[in-house]
């Protein structure tokens, strides 16, 4: 997994120190533990200076006096021995780098505390974190350790829009509001891709910020309050704000007058702060990749991982164990000037294309005489020809229907369980669930209609675009199948008889159905016999064709839908990039319709119709 042991921040002059790295069996970094910190009490005090010495003196019995402990933890120059070098490099280390941490992992592998090692003194601060459903974090505390231990000192909670932040609330009064923030185009937004406010995970999309200075209550508590907008470079790092409403010397809204920047940030390539300047600078959470960075912890939160720009390296492995190829804690592919991360998961190069970023290892052919940029180290290989047109653009009907159908899921759930069960009980069926015009004879129709407008063609038949990437329709018809297997999964309690047990019976057996009947791993087992039943062989990859796709992509999109969340990453393989999006970029009129329950071809007793369908 490439898992980084040892960090040392060599300097000549000023040496700032060094860390190990201690992970869980899932990749999850544990602890960050300070090179010559003999004790491993957390810091570097006269204890682990005689220490050192007694190592580097061939006269003094190390092991008599310090039993069980680490003698390769002094070798402060990282030579493999301690000697005399290590004791002086230890007393010349300033102003060290890094700190030593340790990290706590739910079983969901979210990070829920970091503190500090060892028994905690007057004073200690640790941080924990909550999640709500999606994966979202919620809520951050800091307590601080006092005579009667444990106290909380400051408590933030938040509301999300999807994965974009809205509002931050003081937790320790009253959930007053604290910040709002206004969202846009992200950087996939503002280069052409419709409507995208997330696409690039909101990267380069934050607007302004409205904060209410502490002040919520009392005589005139907007008084006081500031409206700030955000400035970025290229690869949507927050650069400046600057006050919006404040007239400096007559100078708002557009006018400029310098005292109006309130905050200033410069980094390193890797995201480190190197320089930063103004009042709002401190308060300001937003700013490396425009994602919320806790000072405290030194850690920057993507969403699905949280990731360390001193370390330049995520804290925890790949969710998908291979998008990062060989190394799972790669910052994208160690180009971080050449594209950006949405939420931790998967690179997007920034090739800036007439239709936006490209989402993939490849970009398309450049217009004539155009010679696009080629970062070093993140794209192998020349540039690829367009051989076809992709089909449409279902992006907005399908993000309609995914919700409509979830709308719908929910209704019944309070108001006819009957019709739950037999909807849950119908996923085993590959005739139960289906999004019209991404499959079957559904595709087929639509591949004709869309080829009639020039989309869809040769090679890149059976293919629709979602969210500026060109996919099989057969494999995107998928991302339903993991939405409805977590719907069953989540809400199991609420339309069982009995909580936690009851449900369909499992056929052949009489016996009542858990939930795990409907969990991720069981709705991935399926997929294989569904493309039996379907007669294709399961363990073949079919080209891009009506219908066709494969067992590997289409669990990829069931992963999507389980997830609530629509990036598949790009090394699965699943983008044809032979398609061209920017050929067909308008939609044709045409009705996207999904249907749950109709499955009497698997089971001819039950009646030939849908039991939920929208619209």
């Amino acid at each position: 997994m490439n898992q980084l042991s040892r960090a040392d921040a060599e300097n000549q002059n000023y040496p700032h120190g060094g860390s190990f790295m201690v992970y869980d069996e899932d990749g999850n970094l544990t602890a960050t533990e300070l090179v010559g910190d003999m004790d491993e009490d957390g810091d570097l005090d006269t204890v682990d200076n005689t220490a050192i010495y007694c190592a580097a003196d061939p006269q003094c019995d190390f092991g008599t006096l310090y039993p069980g402990w680490d003698v390769l933890r002094g070798d402060c120059d990282n030579d493999g021995d301690v000697d005399m070098d290590d004791y002086n490099l230890f007393n010349a280390f300033q102003d060290l780098l890094y700190e030593a941490w340790t990290y706590t992992w739910d079983a969901e592998n979210r990070l829920i505390q970091v503190a500090k090692p060892g028994t905690p003194t007057s004073g200690d601060q640790k941080f924990t974190f909550a999640y709500d459903y999606m994966g979202r974090r919620v809520r951050k505390q800091t307590l601080q350790y006092g005579r009667t231990g444990w106290s909380v000192v400051a408590d933030t909670k938040v509301v999300w829009a999807g994965w974009l932040l809205l509002l931050e609330q003081d937790g320790t009064d009253s959930d007053a509001v604290l910040r709002k923030y206004t969202w846009g185009l992200d950087v996939a937004g503002q280069n052409g891709q419709l409507n995208s406010l997330a696409s690039a995970g909101g990267i380069g999309g934050l607007l302004a910020v409205y904060d209410t200075n502490g002040t919520t209550t009392g005589q005139n508590p907007t008084e006081d309050d500031k409206t700030y907008v955000y400035l970025y470079d290229a690869n949507g790092n927050v650069g400046q704000l600057v006050d919006w409403v404040d007239g400096y010397e007559g100078a708002t809204g557009s006018q400029w007058h310098a005292d109006r920047m309130v905050a200033t940030y410069e980094y390193t390539p890797y995201g480190t702060l190197r320089a930063s300047a103004g009042d709002y600078a401190d308060e300001n959470p937003f700013r490396f990749s425009t994602k919320q960075w806790d000072d405290e912890t030194g850690l920057g939160y993507w969403g699905y991982r949280y990731y360390s720009p001193t370390l330049g390296r995520w804290i925890s492995r790949d969710a998908m164990w291979h998008s990062a190829g060989d190394n799972l804690y790669s910052y994208g592919p160690n180009s971080p000037q050449s594209g950006v991360d949405p939420d931790g998961r998967d690179w997007i190069i920034t090739y800036w294309v007439d239709h936006g970023p490209y989402h993939g290892r490849t970009p398309p052919s450049p217009p004539e005489g155009v010679d696009w940029p080629r970062p070093s180290g993140s794209v192998s290989g020349g540039v690829s020809q367009p051989k076809g047109c992709c089909g449409m653009d279902v992006t907005r009907r399908l993000r309609r229907a995914i919700d409509g159908i979830e709308t719908a899921f929910y209704d019944l759930v309070w108001h006819d369980k009957a019709k739950v069960g037999k909807i849950c009980d119908s996923m085993i069926s590959p005739n139960g669930w289906d999004i019209g015009i991404l499959s079957g004879g559904g595709l087929k129709l639509g591949a004709d209609v869309f080829s009639s407008q020039g989309c869809g063609t040769g090679t890149c038949q059976g293919s629709v675009q979602v969210d500026g990437v060109c996919y099989r329709a057969g494999e995107v018809n998928y991302i339903l199948w993991g939405v409805v297997n977590r719907l069953c999964y989540t809400t199991h309690d609420y339309w069982t008889e009995t909580p936690g047990l009851d449900g369909p019976v499992v056929r052949g057996t009489g016996q009542p159905a858990p939930r795990g009947t409907w969990s991720l791993d069981r709705a991935l087992g399926w997929i294989g016999l569904h493309r039996f039943v379907a007669g294709l062989n399961p363990f073949s990859e079919p080209p891009a064709s009506v219908g066709g796709g494969s067992t590997r992509c289409r669990k990829a999109w069931t992963r999507a839908g389980w997830n609530n969340d629509w990036t598949i990453p790009r090394s699965e393989g699943c983008n044809l990039e032979e398609c061209e999006t920017v050929c067909c970029d308008e939609e044709y009129p045409f009705e996207m319709r999904v249907t749950l329950g109709n499955h009497n071809a698997w089971w001819p007793t039950w009646p030939n119709e849908a039991i939920l369908e929208w619209p």
